[in-house]
Formats: C-alpha cells, structure tokens, sequence
C-alpha cells in the first residue's frame, strides 16, 4: 500500500447510490476493498443481500464513476484486459485516474497513459505508475492440473489472464 500506488475508493467512505468513487491513498480500508464477480466491481455497502457497483454515470469520455446498486446493466459491467480496467459500454472505455489523488475517477478511451494503469493487488484495485511489470502466468501455457504458475512478462496471453469468482481465482486459458 505505499508509492507508486493510489487505490480505487469511495468518497467518504460513502456507501449510498451515487457517491463518488475516487482515486486514494491505500490504505486496506473497506472503502477500498472490492470483488469481481460476473462482470461487476461490488464493493463497501454490500451487505444484506443488496450489493453496490462500480458504474460509469454517463456514457462518453469523462463520464464520471459511482457507486449504485448492482443491477448488470452495461454501465456497470468491467473486464480486465492488458493493464486497463475497461468498460463494456459501447466503444469500450478504460477507468482513468487522470484527474488525480483525491478526484473522482471517470472513463476515458483507452490509451497507455500511467492514469490507466492499473494492478489488481488482493482486494485493491491499484494505479501502478512503475510500468513495466510482471504478470501471474501458467508455465507454458498449459492447462493441465497442477501446471505451475510463474511469474513472467505481461503480454495479454490466455495463460495470464484471471479473474475473481466466488472466492476462487480462475485462469481464462483453462
């Protein structure tokens, strides 16, 4: 949780429909901690049955990120894909940290620019200005039981790419 990383957030630790959610110091705090399942960023206020998204207010560059209740509309669904996080509205825009620590974050087409670069570090949700890096990856692109995973250069592979559901961490090449 220190330099180069900031973290996704909430305003306030707001948890309501329509808060802001912003680009912060790490800290492991609630606010701070989110899950990927089925397409969707669900984070603090998820209790109860009733879970919150991270959802894109508006449909262009710069529209602006909040929390609102989970429904899976298209504003609301996220994949991972080479060091974006990126929107699957139409015309598919990346989360961009560009208005800095602090500001709320908004969707911008995707570029390489260190504001789009992001880690997914345990349940944070990380800008990595220190790019290049390494990735997860199965040895050899295999995809037999008990294949080794190994750190290795991040080049959008299927044996690098992962994602989070019910607890579990999957590989796409499996």
């Amino acid at each position: 949780g220190g330099a180069p990383f900031a973290c996704i957030s909430t305003l306030g630790a707001g948890t309501g429909n329509g808060t802001p959610v912003i680009l912060y110091s790490c800290g492991a705090a609630p606010p701070q901690q989110w899950n990927y399942e089925n397409g969707q960023l669900t984070g603090i206020g998820t209790a109860n049955g009733a879970s919150t998204c991270m959802e894109v207010n508006g449909t262009s560059s710069g529209s602006p990120i909040i929390l609102s209740a989970c429904s899976g509309a298209t504003n609301q669904q996220w994949r991972f894909q080479k060091n974006n996080v990126v929107s699957l509205l139409p015309g598919g825009l990346c989360l961009d940290s560009s208005p800095g620590l602090g500001n709320q974050l908004v969707v911008n087409s995707c570029s390489p620019a260190s504001s789009q670069n992001w880690d997914l570090n345990d349940m944070e949700i990380q800008l990595n200005s220190n790019a290049p890096y390494n990735c997860f990856a199965v040895n050899d692109s295999k995809i037999a039981n008990k294949t080794p995973v190994v750190s290795y250069s991040c080049d959008e592979d299927p044996s690098q790419q992962w994602y989070f559901n019910a607890g579990q961490i999957v590989g796409l090449g499996t």
